[in-house]
Order: structure tokens, then sequence, then C-alpha cells
């Protein structure tokens, strides 16, 4: 049997207690966004995680007819429809039908968690890794309103860093500009 602890220690035990839940768990202040790297036609991005619901190998595609030069067709990925778009023709048209020879199999999809029915396809992902405050540059006003406003230094090399509910955005208005037409 033990012995019943004095009051004066059980009190101090339980405030030692209590304060434990108090405190900030170990690990969670800012130390960085988790981000995939990946490649869309030729360039090297960083995808912000947050926005991703899922990564995924890019199905067989239908094609159906769209004035949406993304829209590489719909795919059925974990029992559902989804839209699949291309990243490198949201951001800057390269992977365009028009563009002769350009047009490339994508291997990987993202799954948009803000929109279930989209997925984003790209090349080759390289990685995830968590990019921390001091890796990434704002460069807000020196690009297009379609591409990003923060850069991220990774390796040595300066990727674009991408969020989905901006793709998800210009797809809206490339859809906007093909239904005024």
């Amino acid at each position: 049997m033990t012995e019943p602890l004095p009051e004066d220690r059980t009190v101090k035990l339980r405030l030692e207690f209590d304060a434990g839940f108090a405190k900030p768990l170990a690990g969670t202040q800012d130390d960085g966004e988790q981000m995939l790297t990946i490649r869309a036609g030729e360039d090297l991005l960083a995808l912000r995680l947050a926005g991703v619901a899922g990564t995924t190998l890019c199905p067989r595609l239908t094609l159906v007819p769209s004035r949406n030069p993304a829209l590489l067709g719909i795919g059925r990925v974990r029992e559902a429809l989804v839209a699949v778009f291309s990243i490198a023709t949201l951001l800057d048209g390269s992977d365009r039908p028009g563009n002769p020879g350009q047009r490339r199999a994508h291997r990987w999809l993202v799954l948009c968690a803000e929109d279930p029915s989209v997925a984003l396809a790209f090349d080759v992902l390289t990685g995830c890794l968590r990019i921390s405050p001091g890796q990434r540059t704002s460069v807000q006003g020196q690009h297009g309103a379609n591409s990003f406003d923060e850069v991220v230094e990774i390796d040595g090399t300066t990727r674009p860093v991408v969020s989905t509910r901006r793709l998800l955005a210009r797809i809206d208005a490339l859809g906007s500009a093909g239904r005024e037409s």
C-alpha cells in the first residue's frame, strides 16, 4: 500500500498537472507551412498543402467540349467524377491545345479541398516540405493577377507559391470569359 500524500504535496501536484494544460504544446509555434513541390509544364512550383484534399495519379480522362483552355477533361477519382484542369495552362497557357506539340500527358492530380469537384493536373511531384517563414518572399504586384504573390527558396531554386484558391478563381475567370464570347 502507498502512503497518502500530504495535503500540500497533493495541491502542488494538482497545480503542476493543471499548468501543463495551460502551456502551448511543444512544436506548435509557427514553424512553417507545408507545401508540395511540383513541376507543371516547365515551371517548378510550391503548392500550399492547406488547400489540398489529396493527391492521386491522373486517371484516364474523357474529353469534353469547353471554351476553357485549361480543362483537360473529366475523370473518376475515388468513386467521384471530377473536372481536371491543367495547372500549367491556368498559370501561363503553356499547355494549351492551341500550342502544337505542347500538350502533355499529366501524371498527377491534386484534389481541391475547397471544391471537391475539381482536380488540378501537373507533371511531376517532387516532394512535400515544411517551408519556414524565412524561406518565403513576398513579390506582390510583380506578377499577373492569375499567378502568385509569394516565392520560396528551396535548395537554391526560387519557386512561385501557388494556392488552390487562386487557381480555382482563375478557372472561374476563364469560364466567365468563355461564356461572354
